[in-house]
């Protein structure tokens, strides 16, 4: 594939991605009221398929799976030998539940989840960079609640939306086993929260619809290491059929440095009247405030360890499987908004996943190329419902399907990777129980660019 063709992909991708954005809709958790909003697993679909696992996962390419790039491991990056342009995008539905009614409500959107360019910059050198964008939170609502007085019913309703992107440059580089990274970019978004009361009854004339917007916006650096060191277990060579199989052992940890996001917070009260269009008019403003500060955005880290197999034969290198474990920890409880504590709490994690492809051979049937994966993961949210806990458990099935039959003489990839996960969100203690069901599809585009001519 020459450069003219990437180029050409390259812009598919972008405007597919326009599209999406365009065709998302709300979320309606409540939860996303709080914090950044959701917290989403913006990983690349192949690892949210393994339960979100990316410390020590290994990512070194091979003819059956290709390469697929690690967003949230810089050192991975060490192992980058083709250019790759990767797109994900998410289907998520929710649904809701009331213990005490045994009402439900359900909700689904279709959202991009990351866009990115991983490239060698020295073969050589075995030094890797990325480009990339990313959903980290979202934050989109609208529920209406009522509340019943002597004479009259107060109609609440309340709207918001937002959430947090990052803005990714990384690079990674190996010496020998041990592979070393660096992530820097930009932290940015906002958020925007209302709440509209409207009076109706007896005293309706009397009193005006009121109105209370707040909104928040920010952006900010960000730093994170990453470091992998890989120890090589057993090796086994067979002379009959000319292949070498090879177990190793993958130990990888990343660290996000504390940072601080500049904001500015607007605070609006008013009395409002719908209007012919369908929005709300101020009509007297009753309270304004503007002011500006800092986010303090916590420190977090993970750390894993992965059990791999792989082989090489007449046809190439490829894995066999692999099995991973991992635990992410996040200082939520240090977040605060213009100084101010938030109803965040430390985030903790256990995230176990693996792969598995059957015995790779190009003769044979092409389901012998797939690669099958699966994952679990437990922990606690990291906002806090009335002062209490809220746990996610998750479990996640998805495969990796090349599209295009592999070539030595050319390098190329195409592999189609699928995600289909279900989750859990709640606390006994409290009234709403969350559960959500996610379709994950990731296209991975490999190829190798700048290619000196040979021949005209």
């Amino acid at each position: 594939m020459n450069l003219i063709k990437h180029k050409n992909s390259l812009l598919l991708v972008l405007m597919v991605m326009s599209t999406i954005s365009k065709l998302s809709s709300q979320i309606n958790s409540p939860y996303t009221r709080f914090g950044f909003g959701d917290f989403n697993n913006a990983n690349h679909t192949a690892q949210k398929s393994m339960g979100g696992i990316s410390a020590a996962y290994y990512n070194k390419i091979s003819n059956n799976i290709g390469q697929v790039v690690n967003l949230l491991q810089p050192a991975g990056l060490a192992n980058i030998k083709l250019t790759g342009i990767d797109l994900g995008v998410d289907y998520r539905s929710l649904y809701l539940t009331q213990r005490s009614t045994g009402a439900t409500f359900n909700s689904a959107y279709l959202i991009p989840s990351y866009l990115s360019i991983s490239f060698p910059i020295s073969k050589k050198n075995n030094l890797g960079g990325l480009i990339a964008f990313r959903e980290v939170f979202s934050s989109d609502y609208s529920i209406v609640s009522t509340q019943n007085l002597d004479l009259d019913t107060v109609n609440n309703l309340y709207n918001g939306e937002g959430g947090l992107n990052q803005f990714i440059l990384g690079v990674g580089k190996q010496f020998k086993n041990f592979n070393v990274g660096i992530q820097g970019g930009v932290n940015f978004g906002f958020k925007r929260s209302s709440v509209v009361k409207t009076l109706y009854g007896e005293s309706y004339p009397n009193y005006k619809t009121s109105r209370a917007i707040e909104d928040l916006t920010y952006f900010g650096a960000f730093f994170k290491l990453g470091a992998q060191y890989e120890i090589n277990l057993k090796k086994r060579a067979d002379v009959q059929t000319k292949t070498e199989t090879m177990h190793s052992l993958l130990i990888g940890a990343t660290y996000d440095f504390n940072s601080k996001l500049n904001a500015s917070q607007t605070v609006l009260n008013a009395t409002s009247q719908l209007s012919n269009t369908g929005e709300y008019a101020n009509i007297d403003t009753v309270f304004y405030n503007n002011q500006e500060g800092f986010i303090n955005y916590p420190q977090s880290f993970s750390i894993g360890v992965t059990l791999n197999k792989t082989q090489s034969n007449s046809y190439g290198f490829f894995k066999i499987w692999s099995l991973g474990l991992e635990y992410d920890f996040g200082a939520w409880q240090n977040f605060k908004i213009l100084n101010i504590s938030q109803p965040t709490v430390q985030y903790n994690t256990l995230k176990l996943g693996g792969e598995f492809s059957p015995v790779p051979n190009f003769n044979k049937s092409k389901f012998n190329l797939l690669t099958y994966r699966f994952g679990l993961s437990a922990g606690n949210d990291y906002i806090l419902i009335d002062g209490y806990n809220l746990f996610r458990t998750s479990v996640s099935f998805g495969m990796g399907i090349p599209i295009k039959k592999f070539r030595s003489y050319d390098n190329q990839f195409t592999i189609i990777h699928f995600n289909l996960e279900y989750g859990n969100r709640s606390n006994v203690a409290l009234d709403l129980i969350e559960n959500y069901f996610n379709i994950n599809i990731g296209v991975s585009l490999n190829d190798i660019w700048f290619i000196k001519r040979k021949y005209d």
